[in-house]
This record gives structure tokens, sequence and C-alpha cells, in this order.
């Protein structure tokens, strides 16, 4: 609960930060994402069941600080989300560089999205031929500013469960301890089916 009362508290900072500052950080139309960041660095650290619907609530908050039509940014954060935990279990996303790329890609997919959806809404006119570099000047652009963030944040995160449970294995097989409860593996070490 108190993560998500923390979250709550980051996302409007976030969004403050996303409508004050960086419109003045923006080179022309290229702007950086910050609520993409949020949601990738909140993907890639909790990479629960519902960090799809947390992401989903995240571009909501999208939605409501761009103009536009609302819903469009929510279904597009939701299905990066989706992307990126299908990623993340395939790939080893724990270093900086990986994690930065996957904000690249991931606001990228958002920018993409969210622009189909408003050319499907009939709110996008005009000139075509220069929204697939604007949609990855933004994912390039986001990950640039996420990249010392993961700098920053990835001593603290990268020592996860995973990691932590093959050292108490690693110390578990050395000791020769059985295996606790009906012939299974310590409940901790279950999660990794060891």
């Amino acid at each position: 609960m108190i993560e998500l009362v923390l979250l709550f508290i980051v996302v409007y900072v976030v969004t403050v930060v996303q409508t004050v500052i960086a419109p003045a950080w923006a080179i022309g139309p290229i702007g950086p994402d910050l609520l993409a960041v949020t949601a990738v660095a909140w993907v890639l650290c909790r990479g629960k069941s519902y960090a799809v619907y947390v992401a989903a609530l995240i571009g909501l908050a999208a939605d409501l600080i761009s103009p536009g039509l609302v819903g469009a940014g929510a279904a597009a954060f939701a299905v990066a989300a989706y992307l990126l935990l299908k990623i993340k279990s395939r790939l080893a996303l724990g270093d900086v560089v990986s994690r930065t790329a996957a904000v690249c890609f991931v606001a990228t997919l958002i920018a993409a999205l969210t622009t189909a959806a408003a050319a499907v809404s009939g709110e996008l006119t005009g000139d075509w031929s220069r929204v697939p570099l604007r949609c990855l000047g933004v994912g390039l652009y986001s990950a640039g500013v996420a990249f010392p963030l993961f700098i920053a944040i990835g001593p603290w995160r990268t020592t996860g469960r995973r990691q932590l449970g093959n050292k108490s294995l690693a110390a578990a097989s050395a000791l020769r301890l059985p295996p606790s409860g009906r012939g299974r593996s310590p409940k901790c070490l279950r999660h990794w089916n060891i």
C-alpha cells in the first residue's frame, strides 16, 4: 500500500515536471516523455502482473495533461507495459544500457500508438513524413533523460530477488541443507523452479 502511495506522489511530481519544465527542454516538436520513463521504471523494478494496470493509470495521467483523445495514452501505456513484461521475461534487463534501450522502445511505441490514435480519430492532419522521426526522437530523448536516472537507481534495484535467491541456493547447497516442506525447495526458491 505504501508503494502505491509513493507511486502516486512520484506520478504527480513527474506530471507537474512534464507540464511545466519539459516543454523548455523540447527541441522543436520533440521532447522527453517523463511519464513513459516512470512507467518503464515501475515495470522494470516491480514487474508484477498489475504493472500493466499501473502503466495504464500513468497513461491516463498523460492523457489528462495532453490535448486530444482521452484514453489513447492509457491504452498505449498498457500495450507498451504488456510488451515490456513479455520482453523482460525473455531477456535480462538488469543493466543500465538495456533499461535505457527499453525506455527508448517503450517511449517510441507510446508516441507511435498515440499518434495513430489521433490520426484515426481525425485530430491529426497534415504532413505524415516526419511522424516516424518524431516518434523515434521522443524515444531517444526519453532514453537520454532516463540514462542518468537508471545509473542512480541501478545499484539499488539490480540486487533483486533472483540474485538473492541464487545466493541463498548456493549457501544452502554448500551447507547441504535439506529442502523444507513436503520434499520441495524452500518457498523463496520455488519461484525459480529450483
